[in-house]
């Protein structure tokens, strides 16, 4: 397997949009929770997008009280994304933002 840097491939930009939350300790319901998302870079506060999406995840995770993984993070993820809409409709210098997770 080869590695490689960041600098090797595609563009490097000047502000990392990039947001990771880990948790090896139980959180709500589930036995550990590892999220990462990537701001949409070339788009309006994709750095915001990223670290919103992974806080309302996080928040979203800890008071589901299912017991489906399946069920709760996706539920999370769609409560991510709703909010991540709202905050860009609520401000114009965000219009546009997104994020991968």
């Amino acid at each position: 397997m080869k590695s490689f840097s960041l600098t090797d491939v595609g563009q490097v930009r000047s502000q990392n949009q990039d947001y990771v939350y880990a948790s090896e300790q139980p959180i709500g319901n589930l036995p550990n929770l590892f999220v990462l998302a990537d701001g949409m870079g070339g788009h309006n506060a994709g750095d915001f997008a990223s670290r919103c999406a992974v806080s309302v995840i996080e928040a979203s995770v800890k008071k589901d009280m299912s017991f489906n993984p399946i069920k709760i993070i996706r539920h999370a993820i769609e409560t991510a994304n709703e909010q991540v809409g709202i905050q860009a409709e609520l401000d114009p210098g965000k219009s546009g933002m997104g994020t991968t997770l």
